[in-house]
Formats: C-alpha cells, sequence, structure tokens
C-alpha cells in the first residue's frame, strides 16, 4: 500500500510538471518536443528512485551506465530543488563527495537512488550552515573526482541562495550598483565604510548581481528553465592569465592607460602600477566591472577556446559564476596586487513551462 501511495503521488506530480511543459507549448509554441520528452524522462527517473526509497527491500535488478547514472542523478536533483529562476540576496556555496559502486561499467538503480537521497542530506548541512531564515538551493553540478574498475565518486558542488528585504535589483542601463554602494575588493571586507567587514565584499556582490541578473539572456523570457549535463567549467584569474598568456582576453578595449583603473573586465591591481592598489571600489567601478564580468561569461570564454584552460561548446550555456577577491601579501587592506577570481560554469539549458514550481531541499 505504501508502494502505491508513493507512485501514485509521484504520478501526480510527473502530470503537473508534463501538463506545464504542454500548456506551454500550445500557448506559445516555444518549447521544444525534445525538452518535453527529456523532462517526461527525468520525472519517470524520479518517480522510479522515490518508490526504491519507500520500499527499500525491493531490489529490481535494474542499472545504468555511469554516464546515465550521472546525468540522472545531477538532472533529477536540480529539477526537484533548484530554485533556479529565483533572485537570491547572497550565495553560500559548499562541496562533498559521493561514492558509487559499479560492476562492468554499470550502477544498479538502488544504489543510485541511495546517492540521491545522500546528496539531498549533504546538502542540508550546507543549506543548514547558511544564514537566512528564507533560503533555498539555487545550483548543483557535478563532476568525477574518481573511476575505477568497481566505484566512482563524484564531486558535487551546491550553492545556496538566501533572501533578506535587499535582493538585489535587475540592472539598470549601465548596472545594478547604485551611488554609495561602494565595496572593498575582497577577503570579506565589507563595504568601504566598514559596513558587512567578514561577511561581503566586492566580488561576493559581483557574483549574486551576476548570477541573479542570468534571466535577462534566457532566449524567452518570463518562462523557467534548468539545467542538466552534459556540462564545463572555466577559471580565470588575471594574475595567473598574465602568467599564461591569454590576459589580453580581458583587456579593457576602452581603456589606453594602465593604471589599476578597469585596466580588464576582472579586477586586478598590482601595487607597482600606477598609484597603487586601491582598495575601494566605487559604485561606478562595482558596475564596470559588472558588465565586465558579464561580458566574460557570456562572450570571451564561450567564443574563445584556451589550450590547456577551456573550450566550451557552444550548445552549453551560463548556468552560474562564482567570484573571489583575493588579496596578496600579509596586509589585506594594503596588498601587494589585489584580483579577482571567476569560476564559471555552463550547462545544457532545457525550457520548462513557467507554472512549475520546485520543491524546498528542506521539506
Amino acid at each position: 500500500v505504501l508502494g502505491m501511495g508513493v507512485m501514485m503521488h509521484s504520478c501526480k506530480k510527473d502530470e503537473n510538471a508534463k501538463t506545464y511543459v504542454e500548456q506551454s507549448s500550445k500557448n506559445n509554441g516555444n518549447i521544444p518536443a525534445k525538452d518535453i520528452a527529456i523532462l517526461n524522462n527525468i520525472m519517470n527517473f524520479k518517480k522510479k528512485i522515490d518508490f526504491l526509497k519507500a520500499n527499500p527491500a525491493i531490489k529490481s535488478g535494474e542499472t545504468m551506465s555511469v554516464d546515465s547514472a550521472k546525468w540522472y542523478l545531477d538532472a533529477a536533483f536540480n529539477l526537484t530543488y533548484s530554485f533556479i529562476n529565483e533572485k537570491f540576496s547572497d550565495f553560500t556555496s559548499g562541496e562533498f563527495t559521493i561514492e558509487l559502486s559499479k560492476d562492468n561499467g554499470e550502477i544498479t538503480i538502488n544504489e543510485i537512488a541511495d546517492s540521491f537521497y545522500e546528496m539531498k542530506d549533504k546538502t542540508l548541512i550546507i543549506y543548514n550552515a547558511t544564514s537566512g531564515e528564507e533560503k533555498e538551493l539555487y545550483a548543483s553540478h557535478m563532476t568525477v573526482v574518481d573511476d575505477t574498475d568497481d566505484k566512482i565518486v563524484l564531486s558535487v558542488s551546491a550553492t545556496i541562495g538566501s533572501k533578506s528585504d535587499n535582493v538585489p535589483p535587475s540592472p539598470v542601463e549601465w548596472g545594478p550598483f547604485e551611488e554609495g554602494e561602494d565595496w572593498r575588493y575582497g577577503e570579506h571586507r565589507g563595504m568601504c565604510d566598514g559596513t558587512y567587514m567578514w561577511a561581503k565584499d566586492a566580488a561576493t556582490e559581483l557574483k549574486t548581481s551576476i548570477n541573479n541578473n542570468r534571466k535577462e539572456h534566457d532566449s524567452i523570457p518570463g518562462v523557467a528553465v534548468y539545467y542538466t549535463e552534459p556540462s564545463d567549467g572555466a577559471e580565470v584569474d588575471i594574475k595567473d592569465a598574465l602568467y599564461d598568456g591569454y590576459a589580453d582576453l580581458f583587456i579593457n578595449t576602452n581603456d589606453d592607460v594602465v593604471d589599476n583603473y578597469r585596466d580588464y573586465y576582472i579586477l586586478y591591481q598590482d601595487k607597482d602600477i600606477g598609484d597603487g592598489v586601491h582598495i575601494c571600489i566605487e559604485s561606478e567601478e562595482m558596475n564596470f566591472y559588472y558588465n565586465g564580468v558579464k561580458k566574460a561569461v557570456y562572450h570571451i570564454i564561450p567564443e574563445n577556446p584556451v589550450a590547456n584552460h577551456w573550450d566550451i561548446h557552444p550548445s552549453l550555456s551560463f548556468y552560474e559564476c562564482n567570484l573571489i577577491g583575493y588579496g596578496d601579501g600579509p596586509i589585506k587592506l594594503d596588498p601587494l596586487v589585489a584580483h579577482h577570481k571567476l569560476e564559471a560554469t555552463y550547462k545544457t539549458r532545457h525550457i520548462l513551462g513557467a507554472s512549475y514550481q520546485p520543491t524546498s531541499i528542506n521539506e
């Protein structure tokens, strides 16, 4: 009886999701049939692992290849719990690993079901450690870190978004930072007046604005999307790029003077340049870097492969970014070099019915 109840509940949710997509497709004709088919496949997978979770004594005997198991785990987890279409005030990221046994390259569906709920439990640890009352899983992605004859280990990155009264607004013509929103470069040194010391900095606020305004680049405004594998990523730090020879990709072409002010689209300052490092990034400069990082993630990185660093396939879309502000040297308020490290993730985007609502990871 319990098994039937779980199956009926899951079927109802599957039909709801399918209806959202099909109704939207009828309304505007913009949702590809392949996205409806993919959604149904994910929902059928989720229905199956929910049933096995509720009935652990049942051993189905079904197996999946490693690639299929990884794809479905990532897809079902994000479709179920990710509030990727919401705006948040802050983002907190964490990582963990899950290990799955395999036999002749195959993983049992029972073990995959257990791994799905292990992912949920471990994500809840990050969720519970994130401050704020109103928070949800924003994004999640996974990579293979170990693959042997009898097991595979996946590293899972989960980003929790939290809301407050000051959710960043949508960008205006120039950028989202208003006069007076002046931030220290990084190292969680807060605003230029000391507010938010040890909690935020220019890098965290730029990251938040870039992620929150990702939807302005969706091809169909007002329609929700979700993301699956395949995925890829890129890391850019101008300090490293200068050494490796590709920093020219990120030079601000509208600035002829190298003086630590807007020299690159991603922040980089050196004490031996111009008047040295200025740790306070005023609102106008914050808006410059907002547009600069946006240019990097949407155009420079995907359009310019760099050998041994990244080669983003054209089918992938920007998913989320992390931005970390570093100050080299012992004195963080007077660093030798101030620089931001951009970590950009790209995944396969699918269009979803506008009415679909994910489930809170905390339920």
